[in-house]
């Protein structure tokens, strides 16, 4: 009780003080953040886990020069998908580690922001609190990797108004990008985004372009399993209608968290955890949660499903989903505009 009335009293103070200074709040966050970013890089090192224990991080690391000297021959059309190549190559491996745990940094600042803008009960606080500073969160922004950027260009497209412009740099460093824009627009703006985001691809993705023709027409072909531990169903037993299964069951397990029970590896405790703290989140926040942004996050993460290469490139892709743009349901933020795209920039 006494712990419950301390957290209150210095979420108030938090509160205030932002009102008071919202930019001191804000470098207040971004500093927060960077010390815990530190100090999991420190705990990180200090277990064995090095820069290059992902695949993506070493493919960067050896490539970044051929990969950057090869867009600027071919021109600036060739540069979607491939910025981080670009990144690694014009600041270096340390520079670019940096950059992502600044992008990680404030992205957190504005979560915060926004946060701590609206009077959430106590639990519901909590709860928004632990995703936002998830460890698998943090543990992408230490690492050679491009997720810290679309979460970070995803955070600017929610959580400011006129700030949906944002959206469009993801494109640069994923081809994800385009599904985290369709979904995150309002529902009845579907058929437009989705048909942009598929022109976007066949102009600019050609090679992903075929990739979803062919999982389309003759499902998802990929080896699904390349970790040990991920033992989550794939249903490629019954062809192109486990794809459809897979996209209707893969958004609940990643939701509530209960893979972890079909695939109880520690690796997966950390993505585990936020599935259930989006339980806690769902009932605690429920008359505040925007449903229809929900509902966006789950069609987001069925698309993802289809076309993932198993369960564990699965969490990778759908993290923004069920981050920042959970988060944003949960406080009760709407789907962006198509006018929010241009126009004044401030807090939503």
């Amino acid at each position: 009780m006494q712990f419950a009335i301390f957290i209150d009293d210095l979420a108030l103070q938090i509160r205030g003080f932002q009102k008071r200074a919202p930019g001191r709040a804000f470098a207040f966050y971004l500093l927060f953040s960077l010390a815990a970013l530190a100090l999991l890089h420190f705990v990180e090192m200090s277990v064995g886990i090095d820069k290059r224990t992902h695949i993506d991080s070493a493919t960067y690391a050896k490539l970044s020069e051929q990969q950057c000297a090869d867009i600027q021959s071919r021109g600036l059309l060739s540069l979607p998908g491939k910025a981080m190549y670009c990144v690694v190559d014009l600041v270096g491996e340390h520079g670019a580690i940096l950059l992502n745990a600044l992008m990680v940094a404030g992205s957190t600042a504005l979560l915060l922001q926004a946060i701590f803008s609206r009077q959430l009960p106590l639990l519901g606080l909590i709860t928004v609190l632990l995703i936002a500073f998830a460890p698998y969160r943090y543990h992408l922004g230490i690492h050679l990797l491009k997720d810290s950027y679309i979460q970070f260009f995803a955070t600017l497209a929610l959580f400011w108004r006129g700030g949906a412009l944002w959206s469009l740099p993801m494109i640069l460093f994923s081809p994800r990008g385009l599904v985290y824009i369709v979904f995150s627009f309002r529902a009845k703006y579907l058929l437009a985004t989705a048909f942009l985001a598929l022109l976007s691809l066949y102009l600019f993705f050609p090679g992903y372009w075929s990739t979803l023709m062919s999982v389309l027409t003759k499902g998802n072909t990929l080896q699904f399993v390349f970790q040990e531990y991920d033992q989550v169903p794939t249903f490629r037993e019954f062809n192109m209608l486990g794809d459809w299964i897979r996209a209707l069951v893969w958004p609940l397990f990643l939701l509530s968290g209960f893979f972890i029970f079909i695939s109880p590896a520690p690796l997966f405790l950390p993505i585990a955890l936020i599935g259930f703290t989006t339980l806690l989140g769902l009932w605690t926040l429920r008359r505040k949660v925007n449903w229809e942004l929900i509902g966006l996050i789950y069609l987001g993460l069925a698309v993802f499903a289809l076309i993932a290469p198993g369960f564990t490139g699965y969490t990778r892709f759908a993290y923004p989903f069920v981050t920042v743009v959970l988060i944003a349901a949960l406080i009760g933020l709407k789907p962006l505009q198509l006018s929010e795209i241009f126009g004044r920039t401030s807090v939503r």
